[in-house]
């Protein structure tokens, strides 16, 4: 059972040892019965959190679920996750199957949010003096859709200036830059330690967190409508060229009409992206 005097080691060997089964609970039980539920909704997105106990370890994991419209009601999006009570508040334990660094095939990967990163995503993000804890890790596992920046933009000098240590390994979901680093015992434990939302980056570090969004929007619209990749593609490289001309050298525009700029052309980007998937 996952406990508060754990290394973070031994937390991981206890999930590994646990998520073969967590997975055929996903598929056997959790998956059915999402699926079940989005079907007989008339409001869409439907969210919602299933909670097991895995009867050897006795560690209790959480299942957050979201299907987005009733024609992906066999396709949720699902964030496992656990929790270890710390001194200083929840720690959360975010399980997945990802590429080891060196070997690059399938391994286990968890992420750590500790107490003090749910603190500043709470103090930045949802900007709510009352710090609900419950509250807040409903929010963060809801972004079923997050990537690493780390192994893409580990020597970015923009992310860089953020924090020289953490920048080196950061998350990027629809909220904002989770920043950590690996463990040194285990480089596939990933340790999240603070929260940087959007619009405290400055325009070059947003540039490259924006050019990173586009990228996720491709991946997500290219899952949902296979069919459609080609002009999604052509979409979105049309709209990064242009991006990238805002920000180049040879732009006659100030450093604040450039944001502003950029953030223009995203959006159209992303509208343009809407109005061909809707029709």
């Amino acid at each position: 059972m996952l406990i508060a005097s754990m290394t973070y080691e031994e937390i991981y060997r206890e999930i590994r040892n646990d998520f073969g089964d967590v997975l055929a609970r996903y598929r056997q039980n959790v998956k059915p019965a999402i699926g079940k539920l989005a079907r007989k909704s008339s409001r869409y997105p439907v969210r919602h959190v299933y909670e097991w106990e895995h009867p050897r370890s006795h560690n209790a994991y959480y299942y957050f679920t979201i299907v987005k419209k009733h024609s992906l009601w066999d396709k949720p999006e699902i964030t496992v996750f656990c929790e270890v009570e710390q001194k200083d508040g929840k720690e959360i334990i975010v399980p997945a199957i990802g590429k080891d660094i060196y070997t690059l095939g399938d391994t286990l990967i968890i992420s750590v949010f500790q107490p003090h990163f749910l603190k500043r995503y709470a103090e930045r993000f949802i900007e709510d003096e009352e710090f609900k804890e419950d509250r807040v890790i409903y929010l963060l596992m809801r972004n079923a859709y997050a990537i690493s920046l780390g192994e893409k933009h580990a020597s970015d000098k923009e992310l860089q200036k953020i924090d020289p240590e953490l920048s080196n390994e950061s998350l990027l979901n629809f909220d904002g830059l989770c920043l950590g680093k690996r463990s040194k015992e285990n480089r596939n434990i990933i340790i999240y330690k603070t929260f940087i939302p959007i619009n405290r980056l400055h325009p070059e570090q947003y540039a490259v967190v924006m050019h990173e969004y586009l990228q996720l929007y491709y991946t997500a619209a290219c899952r949902d409508y296979p069919q459609c990749q080609t002009t999604i593609k052509q979409i979105c490289d049309e709209g990064i060229e242009k991006m990238t001309k805002i920000l180049s050298k040879e732009s006659t525009l100030t450093h604040d009409e450039k944001l502003r700029a950029y953030t223009d052309e995203y959006e159209q980007t992303c509208r343009k992206l809407c109005e061909y998937i809707i029709l």
